[in-house]
């Protein structure tokens, strides 16, 4: 489990379940890089580079930048 809102600084195949938060099923790629431009995010949750608080990682491993 995400024990805070954290944003990803190195990550290889991170998937984490947003279910508590998006309601969705299905776990969501995360990654240092976003691949979205600004135009496309519609939500905080669309956000590919941060992680938070409540939600699971499904797989692999990342660091994350605590400050």
């Amino acid at each position: 489990m995400i024990p805070a809102d954290l944003r990803i600084i190195e990550a290889t195949d991170l998937y984490v379940g947003e279910s508590s938060l998006t309601g969705e099923s299905e776990a969501v790629q995360k990654m240092p890089e976003s691949e979205l431009k600004f135009d496309d995010i519609s939500s905080i949750s669309d956000l590919d580079t941060i992680c938070f608080m409540g939600t699971n990682v499904t797989s692999r491993k990342c660091k994350r930048n605590c400050n």
